[in-house]
């Protein structure tokens, strides 16, 4: 390849270093928290997303410290593997990974390996131990997805918490409403009833004066009587004197 083909090569390998796959991954697939039960193509999306970036640093490495210009910009493998032309196949998976295609990436997997084997830097930096350190990166990965997943969780359940403390708040302004209320009927009625009391008690006082009013006419009456009687005795007392002094 020339220099300008290598610059791209590199330019685009940048760029899908820069991308948050993961983050594109959760977004393609919200309702699966764990990337090896998702399945894109032969591979699950850890196995995917661990590969291209082997494959992208690997590929970088070898552009700046290894074969460089040497290695093709494209090739045909003539068999299972087809063929690769690096620049269009990495500007592709760029475009791919930015509209959630993962499906497409799969596609190219396969042949990029191909490309590296053939080309002896597949395994070229491996070293001793490199196996722990790369499971160690699956699992930091593995857990970066559920870390994402976790967290669209926690928000989700802060929205219903915070749902929750809005019905609780109305509910309680609810209550001490009709507390108020309450009181203020208990209030009113305790009023009533005092002034039922009240009123009982002028009925009760007007009773007691409405009898000794009765007693009192009664007096009256018996007086009156009384005068009447003693009237007609001193009128019949009178007319004997002055039949008297007529004879």
């Amino acid at each position: 390849m020339n220099i300008t083909q290598r610059q791209n090569v590199l330019n685009s390998i940048e760029q899908i270093e820069n991308l948050n796959m993961y983050e594109l991954l959760n977004a393609q697939f919200p309702s699966e928290g764990d990337a090896q039960k998702i399945q894109i193509g032969s591979f699950n999306a850890a196995q995917l997303i661990q590969l291209l970036q082997r494959i992208t640093s690997q590929l970088k490495t070898e552009l700046n410290d290894g074969l460089g210009l040497i290695l093709p910009q494209s090739q045909n493998f003539q068999n299972d593997y087809g063929s690769v032309n690096i620049e269009s196949d990495f500007a592709n998976i760029i475009s791919w990974l930015q509209s959630g295609d993962f499906a497409s990436v799969a596609t190219r997997i396969d042949s990029l390996i191909y490309y590296q084997v053939l080309n002896g830097f597949w395994d070229r930096n491996r070293v001793k131990g490199e196996k722990s350190k790369t499971d160690f990166e699956k699992l930091v990965r593995e857990l970066t997805v559920v870390e994402e997943k976790l967290k669209g969780f926690i928000d989700k359940n802060q929205e219903l918490v915070n749902a929750f403390n809005l019905a609780t708040e109305n509910v309680n302004t609810f209550l001490a409403v009709k507390k108020a209320e309450f009181t203020v009927l208990t209030n009113n009625q305790q009023t009533s009833n005092t002034t039922l009391a009240d009123i009982q008690n002028v009925l009760t006082e007007a009773k007691v004066k409405e009898t000794n009013l009765e007693n009192i006419v009664s007096n009256q009456s018996k007086k009156q009587t009384e005068i009447e009687t003693e009237f007609e005795n001193q009128k019949g007392i009178f007319e004997e004197y002055k039949n008297l002094r007529l004879y």
